[in-house]
């Protein structure tokens, strides 16, 4: 099993409103407001945490609300936007079932469970 993200040390900084996390007041210097930053060539949030590590935020929000995620397993965005971290756009998928989502296309895939085609 993978190791916890959400740790004792993040619940006592972190709150979850509508798939964003926001530092809580009081959460550490400069800590204020909507947490974490878009990482603008994947698309995906992420937050800086302890000794200079980075965490997905959907990770977080998945283990915030579920514990902690099993080994081979990823978090993935049912709707295909990344940035979406609501919990319920967020399923689990194996490396296997995700990777068929990415490369059959979104709408067709067996694993889609209410995934759109976008359109282009």
């Amino acid at each position: 099993m993978r190791s916890n993200l959400w740790t004792s040390s993040l619940k006592s900084k972190l709150r979850y409103e509508d798939g964003k996390l926001y530092w809580l007041p009081k959460s550490g210097p400069g800590r204020t407001g909507r947490a974490g930053t878009l990482k603008k060539d994947q698309g995906y949030r992420r937050l800086r945490v302890g000794d200079g590590k980075y965490v997905s935020e959907h990770r977080l929000i998945w283990e915030m609300h579920n514990g902690p995620i099993p080994e081979g397993m990823q978090v993935d965005h049912i709707n295909g936007i990344r940035d979406d971290n609501r919990i319920e756009n967020l399923q689990l998928l194996t490396l296997v079932e995700n990777a068929t989502r990415r490369t059959v296309g979104y709408g067709e895939s067996p694993y889609c469970k209410g995934r759109r085609k976008l359109n282009k």
